[in-house]
C-alpha cells in the first residue's frame, strides 16, 4: 500500500498492483472515496450506513445503504462516476423501489440521467482541517426537480 493525494486533493492509500481478491479492484480511488464520504455523511446524521450491501434476491447492491431507526434499509446512495444511460439509471432505481428502498444518485459532473432519477451533484470545495484530521469539504447541488 502507498499513500497519495488524488486530483481532488483527497489523501488515500492505493495498491501499486491490486491483488485479484481485492474487493475494490474495479473501483477508482475517486469512486471509493465518494462512497466513504457518503457513508460518513449518513453516519454524521445519526444513521447506520454500510458499503456494498445488496438485497437477498441479489437484484441490487448499493454503494452505500442507509438504515432507518428500526434498522431497516431505506435509502441507497449511488456514487455514479462512470457512464450510465438514463434508462439504466431508471431501471436500477426501479429495482430499489420494488424493495421499498429510495435511492439518490450522486455525481461530480453533469450527467444525462439527472432529470430522470433523484440525484445530487457534489464537488470538493477544498480541504478542511478538523481537529488535526484532514477531511474533504464538499459542496452539493441538487439535481433538477422532476414530477411524476
Amino acid at each position: 500500500m502507498f499513500a497519495r493525494i488524488s486530483p481532488h486533493r483527497a489523501r488515500h492509500f492505493y495498491h501499486q498492483m491490486r491483488p485479484l481478491d481485492c474487493a475494490l479492484a474495479n473501483e477508482s480511488p475517486e469512486h471509493h472515496l465518494l462512497k466513504l464520504e457518503l457513508a460518513t455523511a449518513a453516519r454524521a446524521a445519526g444513521f447506520r450506513a454500510e458499503l456494498e450491501v445488496g438485497n437477498e434476491a441479489r437484484t441490487w447492491r448499493a454503494d452505500v445503504l442507509v438504515f432507518d431507526r428500526q434498522d431497516r434499509p431505506f435509502m441507497a446512495l449511488e456514487a455514479q462516476l462512470s457512464p450510465i444511460t438514463p434508462q439504466g439509471a431508471r431501471m436500477r432505481t426501479d429495482r430499489y423501489a420494488a424493495d421499498g428502498v429510495a435511492v439518490c444518485w450522486v455525481s461530480m459532473d453533469k450527467r444525462p440521467w439527472e432529470r430522470g432519477v433523484p440525484s445530487l451533484r457534489v464537488a470538493p470545495s477544498g480541504t478542511a482541517g478538523t481537529h488535526g484530521r484532514c477531511a474533504m469539504a464538499w459542496r452539493a447541488t441538487p439535481g433538477p426537480r422532476r414530477t411524476r
